[in-house]
């Protein structure tokens, strides 16, 4: 590949990245990773690599040298932090900076002793502590160890509860005191269990502890105990523990899913390695998956894993036909919820992302190629023609016609029609009226007609226009629907090819809207004259 076909590769990549989320690594012609960033915007952030030659001169020299882009979502700015973390730790690229203190997460730690303490701690050891995170910053890890603190008022101190005098923390409030021998071990373990409950993330079933608590506490007509877990109650609400990213379970996982678009299909595959994920990988799959999901599945993994290592989990959307793995070496999860369930369905929508693009050639083509390989068609597309219907209840019905040669709005080829035809709020039928007179004159012929709406619509107007490929964009989920198609079909909404048809639309759409208000205009005047 030519270093022009790279900056045109990168460059297709850059303009289909989502307003996402997510870590970008830029990759040199042997694969190696160059560069890792992080986003809050995948969109934004990357937009700023379009253009090299504002950039400072390591940005230049790395960009010099890549041969593709790729990005893995997140489903937030702190699980982008850590992943780029991850990755960097993993890769060490050439162009990123490294630290020497080799900066570690922060853990919140319920300690294994008598009447147990929390603290905040860097480093994991094997004493039998309970260890939650790791958390993206010390912000973070504070605030949760405030609320630790404040609603199950656990110890902090180092020194034996049971041969200290009470501190300033149990005059304040923020420790039930064991010191003080008004607190028995079971009644402190009942605390300690509740944080435990809410570091890991499991609030609902805290909330359903609790809450039987209270009804009994309110029973005995004991309201400040009640009032105080009534208290504990809201602060679930307060913050939510959401580690998708980084667990702290410290077992190695593949997570595994699939995804198809028409006759293409692949696989993506994160790999978490001591509660770290330090790779996302895609494999596209020659000749499309079968429509047994456990028998695809199952044949991705013998191949995958006939020649790289197992990790001790493997986490899937469906069960295997069968597993290949001796017993009690791997084991093969399906989840239904939780947080492996919620990193699963991240890692299907990285799938459906990626072989949506490899499918229709997005990221690597202009709009016209990728919009051609979409509907099938070899020639060139050029002139675009999009229709739209406007009414209030059927009442001073128009359509609109723009066209678009180029990609571009040509107004000179704009139309508008006054609908004659047809009574009542009929959308469909509006439409096919507008499309029948434009079809009795002998302007040029379209490369692809564009109609808002759906099913109804696109199946209307291609009735008419017979060969002439037809594309409906329905506005409310920005859904496409093909002529000859069945189903919807959903593409990144910052594609090349979706940004053109959504252009398309929403100028048919402002072109009809303006011809019937200005119609509205004229019957307002008519009326106050009359």
């Amino acid at each position: 590949m030519t270093a022009e076909a790279n900056v045109d590769t990168i460059r297709n990549t850059i303009n289909c990245a989502p307003d996402k989320p997510g870590v970008y690594v830029f990759r040199d012609g042997d694969g190696m990773p160059l560069y890792v960033g992080k986003a809050a915007s995948l969109k934004k952030r990357l937009r700023s690599y379009a253009t090299p030659e504002d950039a400072d001169a390591k940005t230049q020299t790395f960009l010099k040298n890549a041969a593709t882009l790729e990005y893995t979502l997140t489903d937030s700015e702190s699980e982008a932090l850590l992943l780029e973390y991850n990755l960097i730790k993993e890769y060490s690229p050439k162009y990123n900076v490294r630290y020497r203190d080799d900066k570690r997460y922060p853990y919140v730690k319920i300690t294994r002793e008598p009447y147990p303490r929390i603290l905040v701690t860097r480093t994991k050891e094997a004493d039998g502590g309970r260890y939650f995170g790791p958390y993206p910053d010390g912000s973070h890890v504070r605030k949760i160890l405030r609320l630790v603190k404040q609603f199950f008022r656990l110890r902090t101190c180092k020194d034996d509860p049971r041969t200290r005098k009470p501190c300033l923390s149990y005059h304040i409030n923020r420790c039930v005191g064991p010191c003080t021998g008004k607190i028995s071990e079971q009644e402190y373990e009942e605390l300690v269990s509740e944080a435990r409950l809410f570091l890991g993330g499991r609030g609902k079933e805290l909330s359903g502890l609790l809450k039987q608590r209270m009804r009994e506490h309110s029973e005995r007509l004991e309201f400040e105990e009640a009032a105080s877990i009534r208290d504990k109650l809201e602060a679930l609400s307060e913050l939510t523990l959401d580690r998708k990213v980084v667990s702290g379970d410290g077992v190695d996982r593949d997570f595994i899913a699939y995804a198809r678009e028409g006759g293409d299909a692949g696989v993506s595959v994160f790999k978490e390695r001591g509660g770290r994920i330090v790779g996302h990988f895609f494999f596209k799959l020659e000749g499309g998956l079968k429509d047994d999901e456990s028998e695809s599945l199952t044949s991705f993994v013998k191949q995958y894993y006939a020649t790289s290592p197992a990790p001790d989990e493997i986490v899937v959307p469906a069960e295997l036909e069968e597993n290949s793995f001796p017993e009690g070496e791997v084991s093969v999860r399906v989840p239904v919820r939780g947080r492996l369930k919620r990193l699963l369905s991240l890692v299907e929508k990285n799938a459906q992302l990626q072989v949506t693009q490899e499918a229709y050639g997005i990221g690597r083509a202009t709009a016209a190629e990728a919009l051609a390989r979409l509907l099938e068609v070899e020639a060139p597309i050029n002139r675009i023609e999009g229709f739209d219907v406007s009414n209030i209840g059927g009442k001073l019905a128009v359509a609109s016609m723009v066209v678009f040669e180029g990609g571009k709005p040509k107004k000179s080829d704009y139309r508008r029609f006054r609908i004659m035809t047809v009574s009542g709020a009929d959308d469909v039928g509006m439409l096919s009226e507008a499309i029948g007179r434009r079809l009795r004159n002998s302007w040029p012929r379209p490369d692809v007609v564009l109609v808002d709406g759906g099913a109804g619509q696109v199946n209307a107007a291609r009735r008419l226009l017979g060969s002439i490929p037809v594309v409906g964009l329905a506005k409310e989920r920005e859904e496409l629907y093909v002529g000859g198609r069945r189903g919807r079909l959903s593409l990144p909404g910052d594609s090349p090819v979706m940004r053109l048809l959504m252009s398309v639309r929403d100028e048919a759409h402002r072109f009809a809207v303006s011809y019937h208000r200005s119609l509205r205009g004229k019957e307002m005047v008519s009326r106050q004259k009359s």
